[in-house]
């Protein structure tokens, strides 16, 4: 065996430790909740060392974000503080122009509450307007997928 294919054989084990470890990560408190009504995912790291935002890089690691699918605006978590099953939210838009706080409530397993209690209210860019969110909004858990791999992950 040459040393080409050595080194590839190499970098193949690393990649798939890699994934293997990032994988992992879905079960110490990473959240990754999706509304179809208004195509709006909702990623928190409730419990780990929080997550690198794609294009958001700048603000390091944060607990959380909220977005449209396949858009790159996002309101930013940037604290958590759990009150019983509760996590109550500090969440800013990536222009840091706004701001509110908010409590996230599992329901069941899968289901999880979103309620936007007082600041500023959620817009996101739709369809070349600002879409207003529902003060309370209803997020279902979703598997990682491949197209959703794309979003910003740990």
């Amino acid at each position: 065996m040459n040393i080409t294919n050595k080194i590839a054989i190499l970098l193949f084990c690393l990649t798939m430790g890699l994934q293997t470890h990032a994988q992992g990560n879905d079960s110490t408190g990473l959240l990754n909740l999706y509304n179809e009504e208004y195509d709006v995912v909702l990623k928190v790291d409730t419990e780990g060392e929080g997550m690198l935002v794609a294009d958001h890089e700048l603000y390091g690691r944060i607990p959380g974000f909220l977005g449209k699918s396949f858009n790159s605006f996002y309101w930013l978590i940037i604290s958590i503080t759990k009150k019983g099953n509760t996590s109550e939210f500090q969440i800013v838009n990536d222009y840091g122009s706004e701001d509110l706080i908010a409590t996230l409530t599992p329901q069941n397993d899968s289901t999880y509450v979103l309620n936007q209690r007082k600041g500023s209210t959620i817009k996101l860019p739709h369809k070349g307007k600002w879409q207003k969110l529902p003060k309370q909004l209803t997020f279902q858990r979703k598997e990682q997928t491949d197209s959703n791999k794309k979003r910003p992950t740990k």
